[in-house]
């Protein structure tokens, strides 16, 4: 226990206070919240809606410290209501001895689900119970959650009574003692994180990292060759011969991303990119500055670094010369590196420039519009149309009624409409179908997936496969996905990774609302 640091990270919302505990020589981080909600109709009584969105504001920002584990009496009776979305989230159901809800239910269930997180109660061990026994009656008000992810690390889940607790304790109580017996049972449950967590045998924190492959300089001999074309017809024939399953969609598709990523590895230039936190994070310092780079990042930090020692001299009154010094020199450093870099960025553009320009004058021409003045304009729909005889007119009336009158031709086209007798019955009337129909119902032309392939955005991040579009604009891919596309439509199913997507929340509490106030009364407003 020595190794081990507790201290409070967030105790601004009355009923809600995180803890965690960090070990000392590795990066483990374990955050705790015990929470306790006032019942409804009492003198206490809080704001449930805003409760529990401080409490899922505080999940979102704690979850990605390491695992995290919620506690307390939330004063909520659920029934048989699912704490997760079924057909969605693969966990298992939950015990339930409790069948009343209450009006905290409905609440508290969407906070569960929209945080990702379940109950340990009735799902980890066996030995389940009610966690308040009262003169009123029994309930289950008492709670223990965690995200899905981290529910394998809990086990054996336990409810104990305090009177059960009194009596392995063998205590007499009797009289006064007996009725200050409390009437909510303990909670106990066991967390294994040895076999699950290697990094917590580590010394040194590890920030987590990926890789960053450089997709705008494509080699032409990428996805190219006689082997690749072999493995990639093997994989889509692989499909196309056995029977119509779902798993056998995901493991084609899986293997291609496979070869795809193997070529990336093999043939494209990639670096390690390493999250930190803000104070070393360059997406800040690099708005409108293309010139700056990591080198310059690391200068820059070591000057804030620098001033810092010098500000806290300054306070303690101590003498701060040396550290004004080192402020200075490192100062000049870093301005001495801004210029470096700028003359090079500046130097490298006009070089690029003078090659395009004998080279390929329409990119050459687009380079010329990103800079200067015309990089900071903006595309906007003029209020004015042409009429027909030519005239240009601002009329708002004018211009709602053109563009009314373009989209009804647009939308309601004459020429392949289907004409039926008004004497015949709309289901006895022959079946016309038009060109559109013949276009719906056709196979999949391998000219529009070369298409559609070619004019995808260039330089957008990756999904749940990790392949960017820029690496698919080849003919080997193209025809493993002209085929693929055309076996799931015909079939109707489609590979379980495209239905999954990444996303990041983003949460707003209070604290955006008082930093606008703090900036509003610096600038001598009211807000």
């Amino acid at each position: 226990m020595a190794s081990i640091k507790t201290q409070s990270v967030d105790q601004s919302f009355e009923g809600i206070l995180w803890l965690y505990l960090h070990h000392r020589l590795s990066n483990f981080r374990f955050n705790i919240c015990v929470c306790y909600l006032p019942p409804d109709h009492s003198t206490r009584q809080v704001d449930k809606e805003l409760f529990f969105d401080t409490l899922i504001s505080q999940v979102y920002e704690f979850q990605n410290d390491g695992l995290f584990y919620i506690c307390g009496d939330f004063n909520s009776r659920c029934g048989d209501e699912y704490d997760y979305i079924p057909g969605v989230d693969c966990i298992n159901m939950r015990s339930v001895i409790d069948f009343t809800r209450n009006s905290y239910c409905t609440t508290f269930i969407d906070f569960l689900t929209s945080s990702n997180c379940c109950m340990l109660n009735g799902r980890v061990g066996t030995n389940n119970d009610f966690t308040c026994v009262s003169s009123k009656g029994q309930s289950v008000v008492d709670y223990c959650i965690t995200s899905y992810e981290n529910l394998h690390f809990f086990q054996d889940f336990k409810v104990i009574r305090a009177s059960d607790l009194i009596i392995k304790s063998k205590l007499n109580m009797t009289g006064l003692d007996a009725r200050s017996i409390p009437d909510h049972s303990l909670l106990y449950c066991e967390l294994n994180i040895s076999a699950s967590l290697p990094s917590c045998h580590t010394s040194g924190k590890r920030s987590p990292e990926f890789i960053k492959f450089d997709v705008k300089n494509i080699p032409s001999n990428f996805c190219h060759g006689d082997d690749i074309h072999l493995r990639l017809l093997d994989t889509i024939n692989g499909l196309e011969t056995n029977e119509v399953s779902q798993c056998n969609i995901d493991q084609v598709y899986t293997d291609f991303c496979a070869i795809v990523s193997e070529e990336m590895n093999q043939k494209l230039h990639s670096k390690v990119i390493v999250m930190s936190d803000s104070t070393y994070c360059n997406k800040r310092k690099r708005i409108k500055k293309p010139w700056w780079n990591d080198n310059l990042s690391v200068f820059f930090n070591d000057m804030c670094c620098a001033e810092k020692l010098w500000k806290k001299g300054k306070l303690s009154r101590v003498s701060c010369v040396e550290l004004k010094s080192s402020f200075v020199s490192k100062r000049r450093v870093f301005d001495r590196e801004v210029q470096k870099a700028k003359r090079k960025y500046w130097y490298t553009l006009q070089q690029e420039l003078l090659l395009e320009s004998k080279a390929d004058q329409q990119t050459f021409w687009k380079k010329i519009g990103k800079i200067g003045i015309a990089s900071e304009r903006k595309t906007l729909i003029p209020m004015e149309v042409v009429d027909a005889n030519g005239n240009v007119s601002s009329n708002v009336d004018d211009v709602l009624l053109k563009w009314k009158s373009d989209y009804a031709d647009l939308l309601n086209q004459t020429g392949n409409q289907v004409t039926t007798d008004r004497n015949i019955p709309v289901d006895q009337s022959p079946a016309v179908l038009t060109e559109s129909d013949f276009l719906l119902t056709e196979e999949i032309s391998f000219e529009e997936v070369f298409n559609v392939v070619c004019k995808s955005k260039r330089g957008k991040a990756s999904g749940v496969d990790n392949i960017p579009a820029d690496v698919l604009c080849n003919q080997n891919c193209i025809i493993f996905l002209h085929r693929l596309f055309n076996w799931c439509f015909k079939t109707g199913k489609v590979p379980e990774m495209w239905n999954n997507i990444i996303i990041n929340p983003i949460p707003k509490n209070n604290i955006h609302h008082k930093k606008s106030k703090k900036v509003l009364f610096q600038q001598g407003r009211r807000p």
